[in-house]
């Protein structure tokens, strides 16, 4: 019966910030490991396709990405990445609670058959988030860690990327926010493991672990 009536609200809050029932979601429920709903205050969960993003809390909004604390209810439209995923094509979705270090991975294949995905309950815990979610240096952060397709790296300059042995794997110029995904200068597709990312002005790093 509870399941039930989440499942409703998880309906109602998709088509109420969709407005119509045509843009494709993906919705579900959030909760911790003993059951509770997480305070909107310690939540932020990122949907990636390809080397697009959106995140919560920054890029929420009606029609984009929502978060409902009183159901746990979370939303992501599909169809905001530009181009759109198509039907069989796989949308990352991370979550993570900075409260207490606990986070979840969901990957969703895409159906366009049906106007919206109930991923059901995503219940948090499955991966700590507590080396480089939380950088000792100010402007340098980079998550989700672990990740297995790519990474949102934001920094104050321009970084570098090092394996385990030290070697430089990649380069990015600029400065704000960066999708890395897990590939070398030249396009090469890097393997699991440790490596690191260094702010080039700063010298600030911080560790990441790819996991394919």
């Amino acid at each position: 019966m509870r399941y039930s009536i989440i499942i409703l609200l998880a309906l109602a809050f998709a088509f109420s910030a969709l407005g119509q029932g045509e843009p494709h979601s993906l919705y579900g429920t959030l909760q911790n490991s003993d059951s509770s709903i997480p305070s909107a205050e310690c939540i932020r969960f990122c949907g990636y396709f390809g080397t697009q993003s959106v995140c919560f809390p920054e890029d929420s909004g009606a029609g984009r990405i929502r978060y409902l604390e009183s159901s746990g209810v979370w939303l992501v439209r599909a169809d905001i990445f530009d181009p759109a995923p198509t039907s069989g094509e796989v949308v990352n979705i991370y979550f993570w609670n900075d409260c207490n270090d606990d986070g979840a991975i969901k990957n969703v294949t895409i159906d366009l058959a049906v106007p919206s995905q109930n991923i059901g309950s995503v219940v948090l815990g499955e991966m700590s988030i507590d080396e480089a979610e939380k950088p000792n240096v100010a402007g340098l952060k980079a998550y989700p860690n672990p990740f297995n397709a790519v990474c949102l790296i934001e920094a104050s300059s321009s970084v570098e990327i090092y394996d385990i042995s030290g070697k430089i794997v990649d380069s990015v110029a600029g400065k704000g926010r960066f999708v890395w995904d897990a590939t070398t200068d030249t396009g090469e597709v890097l393997p699991s493991g440790v490596y690191f990312v260094r702010e080039t002005a700063t010298g600030a790093v911080c560790r990441i672990l790819l996991m394919r």
